[in-house]
């Protein structure tokens, strides 16, 4: 990533959030919990993804360049 290797760290605690959060859905963790709480959470979930989409769109235009 160049001069932003700064972003790797970034992109691997987004990915964790996300597979995290993700395995506690299929092992249920949040059976039980609010419809608000699951739309925070799928909220949350969709900026990660967003910026993670952001971050990479950026180092692809860095490359080019």
């Amino acid at each position: 990533m160049g001069k932003f290797s700064f972003a790797s760290w970034t992109l691997h605690m987004a990915s964790i959030i996300i597979f995290s959060t993700g395995w506690g859905f299929y092992f249920h963790e949040w059976k039980g919990s609010s419809k608000k709480a699951h739309f925070l959470i799928a909220g949350g979930i969709a900026t990660l993804v967003f910026s993670t989409l952001i971050i990479g769109f950026g180092t692809w235009l860095q490359g080019r360049g």
